[in-house]
């Protein structure tokens, strides 16, 4: 996860807490925190509990006052309450982690990712895993990393947008696209994909 020089959504950005309500993490790893420290130039969370509204606030003020930021509490349910955050907040980077509610991005087009370069999402399930499989190709994402928890069938996609490039020579009057890919034997390359 490189956050760095972007605006960072985080949706479920809760402590974790273990069966007896003890904190499981230190704080630099909890993703709001993470994100600041990795150099985001903005961070917006939303947990259902307003403990973690005051909790970031507070953390955010003592130790980042110079990184915007803004929390809030709120049960995600639709896509539309997503919408309203990415625009109001000119969100580049998306970390979804809602319980199950990710299921509200499958609805999206590929236009509604126009803003977002990177798109990490926890899925809670293998037909949840699957369906974001199926669509991140027409939303114009890749696959860098899959980590999986404890538990098979719980894991988190770490997506990227792929990189679509528009060059204009206006002297000879031609487009080029060009996209940045990886293949198994180097880590980037150039591909022309069309030229007229």
């Amino acid at each position: 996860m490189e956050p760095k020089d972007k605006n960072f959504l985080d949706l479920g950005c809760g402590r974790h807490t273990d069966r007896e309500g003890k904190w499981t993490l230190p704080e630099s790893e909890y993703t709001p925190i993470f994100a600041a420290l990795r150099g985001a130039k903005k961070v917006v969370g939303v947990d259902s509990r307003d403990t973690e509204q005051e909790y970031f606030e507070n953390y955010f003020k003592s130790n980042f006052p110079n990184i915007e930021s803004h929390f809030y509490t709120s049960l995600i349910e639709n896509s539309q309450q997503v919408k309203e955050l990415v625009t109001n907040h000119s969100i580049d980077y998306i970390k979804t982690d809602i319980e199950g509610f990710e299921t509200l991005f499958l609805d999206w087009v590929k236009e509604d990712f126009n803003s977002i370069s990177d798109f990490v999402i926890e899925y809670h399930s293998d037909e949840i895993k699957d369906s974001f499989l199926s669509k991140l190709n027409d939303w114009g994402f890749e696959v860098y990393a899959h980590g999986i928890t404890w538990c098979n069938t719980i894991g988190v996609l770490f997506t990227k947008k792929l990189r679509m490039f528009k060059l204009v020579d206006c002297t000879e009057n031609y487009w080029e696209f060009v996209r940045l890919t990886r293949t198994d034997e180097q880590n980037s390359n150039w591909f022309l994909l069309n030229q007229t």
